[in-house]
């Protein structure tokens, strides 16, 4: 049985300098640590596992992918920032049954290169031991831990609310869910004793074969046990090769998660309505260059209308009438010619007149026109002037026998002009409001977070599609061996001098064999065990979920590592689509409450958010349960996630204390901490309860009514 007691945090992250202690009553067991969001709940979980199980239970893939210090870390009073976790745990010793206290201190350096990077340093790791003398250290610190609490007990113990849906979330790759089921339960039942059992027989078995191979020499059953031995060569790379894409698809899946989780948030703070105005800033701008550019072009054409002759007609019509009657007179009279030069020479050069005649030489017509022509070119320079004024006066008179006015055109041109310069200030308006909007609100890369979530999402797909081809490798290699096998075992009833190594060999397999069978029967058997408890959990959960209730008739671990929930009719449910949110969540945490309470292993419960997307109904179901089965059970809870199991915190909660972030001063948190930096700040207010230090605003999640 392990029971943590206490935990000191030293820089790490926003843990600049938190201690937390923990219930040990075993009728108050529950410690409740009351965060909201970006306060430190989830970098205390971090921290914990840290300190436990050391740099390999860091997000990423290595430790220098995961920063430890606060991000806000003044470099001016130090370049070198050093990170220390202390946890204090009791464990029960085997031999003698009684609980030996143990403290555990995980230290780390990293020193600051410029703002965006850094060098880590070594991991220290020292774990001390209580004794009636006094405190001792403790000699293979790592091997010590592992005995007390195994790594790969880290997920079932340690649960992330969010991440521990992997169990039960549906996936093209079924492997991938059955797999972490698997290790899961294999991890409890202790099975790795056995499978390491098995390993050393397999060594023997090899050694047994090599000696087979010899005596086989020269025959065909060398030739078998060459290619039996690189088979079994291919299919470990295979076996390992699975491993590490599944290993890569997790990561990938966790990446894909975090990035779903980052565009999500954008959204929900405002990125689609800040992308949206910015379109309609362009679209505004583009359309307000547009108006200017229409104004220019129109005052062109009002200048244009300015100028024609039947604007001179519509403005002084009396004068232009009295002119034309005069100049008519003239021309009636000879004075001025009524016919152009240019048209009296057009006509004799062409030989025909305007209106067809055929101006011969000679002709009676074309002596007119030679004469009429002589006489144009006879005109003195105010005769001149006169005929350009007639010609002028006839064109105004054809211009105004138009139906439109050009007075007309003239005012709707001007209007048009106005018009356009009221669209112009509307959508200068227009531009400055939503400029001043876009200043306003953060800044989003909205693109940037969408392109992250394909580019996960593209590579969760690859590793899919990489890890079914090598499914397919792997079975193909599988039947290959069993195809060798038998034609070997043919081969060998015929050579009497193999019967000694070949029995010893059988011997080796039957051994596997009942490992294997003991294993598989252990696993099953536990497995049905599990699958009960899961199933009286779940639905003790969920009975009074409306929503979810009368649908559910049960839920099932198979054999196979499957977690199935079926309906009416015995109709197969997916969780992903055919439960809500609160019943999934119910549904991971029965089938690790179920898991944890047949193995018969004692280990505090840690849980980060475990009630979002619950009822209310369904919440008090899952604290009440939780509370009354677990040795010790921790919860990071918000503000909303407590409303309605005040009551049952109340009578289950041996410690509450309430995690504020000083950087929420002042959109969220009413007084100023004056801390100076960015840090969790710890006080010992309980769900009902808040003090100047964690007093929220309106708006925020109020905490109680005390």
């Amino acid at each position: 049985m392990i029971q943590i007691h206490a935990a000191h945090f030293h820089n790490f992250r926003l843990l600049r300098d938190v201690k937390v202690t923990f219930s040990r009553d075993p009728n108050k067991p529950l410690t409740v640590i009351r965060a909201e969001n970006d306060t430190g709940k989830t970098t205390l979980l971090t921290g914990l596992t840290w300190a436990l199980f050391g740099d390999k239970a860091l997000p990423g893939d290595k430790r220098s992918s995961f920063r430890l210090h606060p991000i806000d870390w003044d470099r001016t009073q130090s370049s070198t920032v050093k990170t220390r976790v202390e946890v204090t745990f009791a464990a029960v010793d085997e031999e003698s049954g009684e609980e030996v206290v143990y403290e555990i201190e995980r230290s780390s350096s990293e020193s600051l290169i410029d703002e965006d990077n850094y060098e880590v340093g070594p991991t220290n790791v020292a774990l001390l031991r209580h004794t009636p003398q006094g405190v001792e250290p403790v000699d293979n610190t790592s091997a010590i831990l592992e005995s007390l609490l195994p790594s790969s007990l880290k997920d079932i113990f340690f649960i992330d609310g969010d991440r521990a849906l992997a169990f039960i979330e549906a996936t093209d790759l079924e492997r991938v869910k059955r797999d972490r089921v698997g290790k899961a339960v294999r991890a409890l039942l202790g099975l790795d004793l056995l499978d390491k059992a098995s390993g050393h027989v397999q060594i023997v078995r090899q050694e047994i074969v090599g000696n087979i191979k010899k005596l086989g020499a020269g025959t065909e059953i060398e030739r078998l046990l060459e290619r039996y031995e690189k088979l079994e060569s291919t299919k470990q790379e295979l076996l390992d090769k699975e491993s590490s894409i599944l290993s890569d698809l997790e990561a990938t899946d966790q990446r894909w998660r975090a990035a779903r989780q980052n565009l999500d948030e954008a959204l929900l703070a405002g990125a689609q309505n800040h992308k949206k105005l910015k379109y309609d800033l362009e679209r505004s701008e583009s359309n307000l260059e547009s108006a200017r550019k229409d104004e220019i072009e129109k005052y062109q054409r009002h200048r244009n209308l300015i100028g024609f002759s039947r604007m001179l007609f519509e403005l002084a019509p009396k004068h232009i009438q009295t002119a034309a009657q005069i100049l008519g007179d003239l021309e009636s009279k000879k004075v001025i010619p009524n016919v152009l030069p240019t048209v009296i020479e057009d006509s004799l050069k062409s030989g025909f007149c305007i209106c067809g005649t055929e101006l011969s030489v000679g002709s009676k017509q074309r002596a007119v026109l030679e004469r009429l022509h002589e006489e144009t070119h006879q005109l003195d320079e105010p005769k001149e002037r006169l005929r350009e004024l007639n010609e002028s006066a006839k064109r105004i008179f054809r211009s105004s026998s138009n139906d439109d006015s050009a007075i007309g055109s003239l005012r709707s041109s001007y209007s048009s002009i106005l018009e356009t310069k009221k669209r112009q200030t509307e959508l200068e308006s227009e531009v400055g409001d939503l400029r001043a909007r876009i200043r306003g609100m953060g800044e989003f890369n909205l693109t940037e977070l969408e392109r992250t979530l394909a580019q996960e999402e593209k590579e969760k797909n690859r590793l899919r599609f990489e890890a079914g081809k090598n499914d397919q490798e792997l079975k193909e290699v599988i039947k290959q061996l069993s195809s060798i096998e038998r034609e070997r075992t043919e081969l060998e009833r015929k050579v009497a001098k193999l019967t000694g190594e070949r029995s010893k060999e059988a011997a080796a397999v039957d051994i596997l064999g009942v490992l294997t069978a003991t294993t598989e029967y252990l696993k099953g058997e536990t497995i049905d065990q599990i699958s009960d408890k899961m199933n009286e959990i779940f639905l003790s959960m969920i009975v009074a979920d409306t929503d979810s209730g009368a649908v559910i008739r049960k839920a099932v671990l198979t054999r196979d590592n499957d977690i199935e929930v079926f309906g009416p009719g015995n109709r197969r449910l997916e969780p992903d689509t055919d439960l809500n949110g609160a019943s999934r969540r119910a549904l991971t945490l029965a089938f690790i409450l179920a898991l944890v309470e047949v193995s018969g292993y004692r280990a505090p419960n840690i849980i980060d958010t475990p009630l979002g997307m619950m009822g209310t109904e369904v919440r008090q179901a899952v604290v009440r349960y939780a509370a009354t089965h677990a040795s010790q059970l921790i919860m990071f809870l918000t503000g909303s996630e407590i409303v309605g199991v005040e009551d049952l915190l109340d009578q289950y909660a041996g410690e509450s204390i309430t995690f504020t972030n000083s950087a929420h001063f002042p959109t969220k948190l009413v007084n100023d901490p004056r801390t100076g930096r960015m840090e969790t700040l710890v006080c010992r207010c309980n769900h009902r309860q808040r003090c100047e230090l964690c007093k929220r605003r309106v708006g925020s999640l109020d905490f109680g009514d005390n």
